[in-house]
């Protein structure tokens, strides 16, 4: 059996009027179904299958410049008992039509099929994260079509339900990369809806395509200005850090650890916060108590070093001359 099922939002009358004229001198059957879409039921015996889409092409190509038209086929096997099931795969031809947006021709044969459509796409998810992390905004469009298009055929896909798996996944990744950064994730999560509304709301698969641009863009940008905001942070507290325990061991690398940052980067940023490398601002620290030392206590040169960071007194020595011109104990005999 076939079925060919119309839904228009041009003058259902004529077109109607045309459709049953046409049904019944080719003895096929017409009907209305309960949304007021109009059908034509015919068994797929000599040419009445090219009749019938030789019908629906000339609808479409005589109303399509009026207005939105979406005329879908349905075929299933089995004699009349196939009818029901030849109207289901022609309404789910045109649900799809309908979903992208589009007025068209269309066969259920020429759905993309599927499988495991409820399961997340991790390729695509990871692919769409690793570009966001990394502030790429012109790659965003191609990664979002990866993570909704159909990982089969690249189309994108009928089903509305795997879309919003998909969408869902992407707002729980983003949520705790936020969560990870200790950014405001309610602030973010109101801006969101503000701007694109609930998700169970969209029935489309532009809306959809939207919505992830839109969502993922923003993403990109609040964690690029979280992660600013975070790492300057980071650096104000391994500053505050080294001024408290400089005259302890102190190596960039332990530190990156300690703070969990890499260990180049936070030397770049180091520089940047103060202006200095991190062995030079250590080494002015040292020498800064050093001079504060020799200046208010009797110790031993020996002992201001030690109490500056330098175990080693000879190191201390050269680096004090190295750095003020003069020895330490000439120093300490500056009037």
């Amino acid at each position: 059996m076939a079925c060919l099922l119309i839904e228009t939002d041009i003058c259902n009358e004529d077109i109607k009027s045309q459709v049953q004229r046409f049904a019944s001198a080719h003895h096929y059957e017409f009907f209305m179904d309960a949304e007021g879409r109009m059908g034509v039921f015919a068994a797929v015996i000599e040419d009445s299958l090219s009749w019938l889409e030789r019908l629906g092409r000339t609808l479409f190509e005589i109303y399509s410049g009026h207005g939105s038209i979406i005329v879908a086929f349905g075929y299933h096997s089995g004699g009349v008992v196939a009818m029901r099931s030849a109207f289901e795969k022609a309404l789910s031809a045109l649900k799809w039509k309908r979903y992208q947006k589009e007025s068209g021709i269309i066969r259920d044969q020429d759905l993309p099929r599927h499988s495991n459509m409820a399961v997340v796409n991790q390729k695509a998810l990871s692919n769409l994260f690793k570009t966001i992390l990394t502030g790429e905004e012109n790659g965003l469009e191609r990664e979002v079509h990866e993570l909704l298009a159909s990982p089969d055929s690249g189309l994108s896909v009928s089903d509305i339900e795997y879309v919003r798996v998909q969408l869902l996944a992407l707002e729980m990744g983003v949520l705790k990369q936020m969560k990870e950064l200790d950014g405001n994730v309610d602030r973010f999560v109101l801006q969101l809806q503000h701007m694109l509304g609930d998700l169970s709301d969209i029935d489309s698969f532009p809306a959809f395509r939207e919505y992830a641009l839109i969502l993922s863009l923003n993403a990109l940008r609040a964690l690029q200005e979280q992660r600013k905001e975070k790492e300057c942070s980071t650096i104000f507290r391994v500053v505050q850090y080294v001024n408290h325990e400089f005259r302890e061991k102190l190596q960039l690398q332990e530190i990156a650890q300690k703070f969990h940052m890499n260990a180049n980067y936070l030397g770049q940023a180091f520089r940047q916060q103060t202006g200095k490398s991190f062995r030079e601002y250590l080494n002015d620290k040292r020498i800064e108590e050093a001079k504060r030392l020799l200046r208010q206590s009797c110790c031993s040169i020996a002992e201001v070093a030690v109490h500056s960071g330098y175990p080693n007194a000879d190191y201390f020595v050269s680096q004090f001359k190295r750095m003020t011109g003069m020895a330490p104990s000439a120093y300490r005999k500056q009037p």
